[in-house]
């Protein structure tokens, strides 16, 4: 009986590693991005997870970059199978699963012009500005509290190229980014931008979290256990370098 159950459970964990993908993705670049109109989805998170895959014998047959908002429902709805680079939230969470290892680690910083010459320590700086965001990002509770307390001005985006041309052309003041993406996109574009590492907004974990809908909670163990092998490799090291992500935790922002 104990061979059965050990062949059946054998069995099972072949079959889930062996299941062809849908995976999503937004432009967010260096973590994820496709280039001169490509459809293959470029960067760290991506090259971190179809490694992971290929190590597990799991064939990914679409792996797409959407605006973040359709693609963070389309995996609710389970129509992609898994959404990568994402934080844990608590609506997230009921609908999605998030693996015990994290791809990369992220800090959400302030952006602001240059010329504009904000002189920032607390959200307090916000009064009288007018703040881009992106939607449908998961920022933080207090910093929602804090808009909401003091009717704070903010717009939202599609994506984070199109947030930086509303900074840029001055249709905001202030925006809201992860710092690895803020300086990526300043250095294509050269835009004249001021990037507050020293008052990180939110500093948090992103995962590849997998649609409930389609996905099982035994194949996201699976996917966290090489992945964890995947992070001891050279080839791990070499991508934190050539993307210059940040790859193990730091320091938690200030209060």
């Amino acid at each position: 009986m104990k061979w059965i159950m050990y062949i059946t459970l054998l069995f099972s964990s072949q079959t889930m590693a062996q299941m062809s993908l849908l995976i999503s993705a937004s432009e967010f670049p260096p973590y994820e991005y496709t280039e001169n109109g490509e459809t293959l989805v470029r960067g760290f998170s991506s090259e971190v997870i179809r490694a992971v895959f290929n190590e597990m014998n799991s064939p990914i047959s679409l792996h797409k970059s959407f605006p973040w908002k359709r693609s963070l429902k389309g995996t609710y709805l389970g129509t992609y199978d898994a959404i990568h680079s994402t934080s844990k939230n608590p609506e997230r969470e009921m609908k999605l699963w998030f693996p015990e290892e994290p791809l990369v680690y992220a800090s959400k910083v302030f952006v602001f012009r240059k010329e504009d010459d904000i002189n920032y320590h607390s959200f307090e700086a916000l009064f009288d500005l007018k703040l881009g965001l992106v939607r449908g990002f998961n920022y933080p509770p207090k910093l929602w509290n804090f808009i909401k307390k003091y009717q704070i001005q903010y717009y939202e985006s599609s994506d984070s190229e199109l947030l930086f041309i509303m900074l840029a052309k001055g249709r905001v003041n202030i925006i809201i980014e992860e710092s690895v993406v803020a300086k990526n996109i300043i250095e294509k574009y050269g835009y004249p931008l001021e990037i507050l590492e020293d008052y990180p907004v939110q500093i948090k974990p992103m995962y590849l979290a997998f649609s409930k809908k389609s996905i099982s909670n035994e194949f996201v163990s699976m996917f966290s256990d090489n992945l964890k092998k995947f992070k001891k490799t050279e080839q791990f090291l070499r991508l934190c370098k050539k993307f210059q992500v940040t790859c193990f935790p730091r320091k938690k922002p200030r209060d």
